[in-house]
């Protein structure tokens, strides 16, 4: 075997072992030990704050009844996104802790002038406090850091784009809203067509010039 070779595959072996220990020694993370995260259940939460940096898209999302948008509009909450945002907030996995240093704190974009400030209340205590920063190189990571706290954490995934939305994204778009047991037929007319949706047992069929058609699903 050549003595390069050789050379080679011990660099490596070293290199794995490096890795490994270094992956050992790591903190576990994966709830935010010593953070609001940690015990952190969407149960109870009745309003959720969303602040950017140069005031786009600010949001404030409270729930009576219903999640409703009570700030810069008042509409009722689209459920999926709701849902999103909570699932972000329980299923969030640390995966390190990149700095504990202040100074560095606007590289990863997480002070109060560069983070997205995220308020999560349960009545009127103010259960979470954070700013989401930006994404690390590999796009799978995202910055975030705590209110009142110095240390900055990467977690799983990118979930700036779950707070980042649009006015537009955070609205239900249903139009109407009927219980499906109370639907029958459905008549849809466009220029000299019309075709008739009808509801025949269980099974959704078309109607259209007196003859039966299974509806496409």
């Amino acid at each position: 075997m050549k003595k390069s070779l050789i050379w080679l595959i011990v660099i490596v072996v070293v290199l794995a072992i490096i890795y490994f220990v270094i992956k050992g020694i790591e903190p576990k993370l994966e709830r935010g030990e010593g953070s609001g995260f940690a015990g952190f259940t969407a149960d109870g939460v009745t309003k959720i704050e969303i602040v950017s940096p140069a005031g786009e898209n600010d949001v404030t999302l409270e729930r009576d009844d219903v999640w409703e948008l009570s700030y810069p509009i008042e509409y009722t909450a689209d459920d999926k996104a709701i849902e999103r945002l909570f699932t972000s907030l329980t299923d969030i996995k640390f995966v390190t802790i990149v700095s504990e240093n202040p100074q560095k704190q606007g590289i990863f974009e997480v002070t109060e002038e560069t983070g997205r400030g995220i308020k999560v209340y349960k009545g009127d205590k103010l259960v979470l406090h954070f700013f989401v920063g930006k994404t690390d190189q590999t796009k799978m990571n995202t910055y975030i850091r705590e209110a009142g706290s110095d240390k900055v954490f990467a977690v799983q995934g990118n979930i700036s784009y779950v707070f980042n939305r649009p006015i537009n994204q955070w609205r239900d778009k249903a139009i109407v809203s009927i219980p499906e047991n109370d639907l029958q037929q459905l008549k849809v007319t466009w220029g000299d067509t019309t075709v008739v949706y009808t509801l025949i047992d269980t099974l959704w069929s078309i109607v259209q010039d007196d003859e039966y058609g299974t509806a496409p699903e």
